[in-house]
């Protein structure tokens, strides 16, 4: 698998970072990562867990590697993995699509399969942008922005609800 340039502490797949770096795509660029991402979003397991682990085979990304960039424990990475359905919060979901760099639509599949709509509050809205326009960004930064916003940040500073 071609791998891309190292972003923060995770790898980024060369079909993501066609979405990331522009919207200057030429039309040839636009269709080659619109396939790219619906073979693999058509490849992708019907559960949460088989899509997260699907994700982070694709990526090389261990356990470990995504705890630290998702600011979770290891512990709830595994169980993420290991429970068909597991019961995981919505900003958690958020944590590890942003953890993984995944491409928006991959984002929005993560959700789903984790069994979240969005319902168009502040809180969702936001949580939105940072899916579709920071991908790219560690969750430091995407914790900046959602503190400004006045909403409470992700990770380990984010209390069960």
């Amino acid at each position: 698998m071609n791998r891309g340039m190292q972003q923060g502490m995770l790898l980024c797949n060369e079909e993501d970072e066609i979405f990331i770096t522009g919207s200057g795509l030429s039309a040839s660029e636009l269709v080659k990562s619109s396939r790219n991402v619906t073979t693999i979003l058509q490849g992708l397991p019907a559960s949460f867990s088989r899509t997260l682990s699907a994700h982070m085979t694709r990526k090389g990304v261990t356990c470990e590697r995504l705890a630290e960039a998702c600011m979770l424990s290891r512990n709830s990475i595994f169980r993420f993995k290991k429970e068909e359905y597991p019961r995981i919060s919505l900003p958690n979901v958020i944590c590890l699509c942003i953890g993984l760099k995944l491409h928006p639509l991959f984002s929005m599949d993560m959700v789903r399969k984790a069994g979240y709509t969005f319902n168009g509050s502040f809180e969702h809205t936001a949580y939105q942008m940072l899916l579709m326009t920071m991908t790219n960004n560690s969750l430091f930064e995407c914790n900046d922005y959602l503190c400004q916003m006045g909403l409470r940040p992700l990770g380990r500073y984010e209390s069960s609800r």
